[in-house]
């Protein structure tokens, strides 16, 4: 009985050792998480255009022979405005069957030889078409503009995605009756930008109602930054 008594007391002392001995952990701050975005406008310093040549004929050798012709005379259209060699990338070159009304019998040959021009001075860009269109080609795929370098763009569109997420932040915390205490983490979540482009078929009714002098605005450039901050707030 007395041993029995004695383990019992043991056993108790060893239970409030071990619940004592327990660590104590901190309470985990209250946290707000927000997005931010920020975008900022720029003038393109570049344009890429697509210009296509399409030739079709019963001999494929014909179709092949005229199609290289009127692509030579439309780059070298583009070369007397002063457009460097590299700056001239063939983009897609196929020869393809014509069938008849019902597809089944082979009535001639297409060959289609499209090239990528970047034009490096934008005012350039109405005049380049205008004369590839006169020598021959047909635009295709439209025309995009870009910015070489965005990286000092990007940075200012990334410090008003902070200040957004930031103005966020601070308007939720003041709902919830309490203050942002401090920066818990923060996410760089990228971004983009949005070209300006003009459709094939806008392109070739400028032309046709402008002489071979197609009038092309540049517009700006849009680009974006993102950002996820984690704050701490205080009650």
């Amino acid at each position: 009985m007395k041993k029995s008594k004695l383990f019992v007391a043991l056993l108790s002392v060893m239970l409030m050792g071990a619940i004592f001995a327990q660590p104590v952990f901190a309470a985990e701050p209250s946290t707000i998480t927000v997005t931010g975005t920020g975008a900022v406008s720029v003038t393109p310093d570049f344009a890429t255009v697509r210009l296509g040549v399409t030739t079709e004929n019963p001999q494929p050798g014909i179709a092949l022979t005229e199609n290289n012709a009127r692509v030579a005379a439309v780059i070298a259209a583009i070369r007397a405005l002063g457009i460097d060699a590299e700056d001239i990338r063939t983009a897609n070159f196929t020869i393809t069957d014509v069938r008849d009304a019902n597809w089944v019998h082979i009535i001639g040959h297409r060959v289609n030889n499209t090239v990528t021009v970047t034009i490096h001075d934008i005012d350039q860009v109405g005049d380049i078409i205008g004369a590839a269109i006169a020598a021959g080609a047909t635009v295709s795929g439209g025309v995009s503009f870009g910015i070489t370098d965005s990286s000092e763009a990007y940075n200012l569109a990334l410090a008003l995605a902070v200040q957004n997420a930031n103005s966020k932040g601070r308007a939720i915390a003041a709902a919830l009756g309490a203050n942002i205490d401090s920066v818990v983490a923060v996410v760089e979540m990228g971004g983009m930008h949005m070209p300006v482009a003009m459709a094939r078929q806008e392109m070739a009714f400028a032309a046709d109602s402008a002489g071979w002098g197609v009038p092309i605005e540049a517009g700006d450039l849009t680009v974006t930054a993102n950002v996820q901050i984690t704050f701490s707030i205080a009650q």
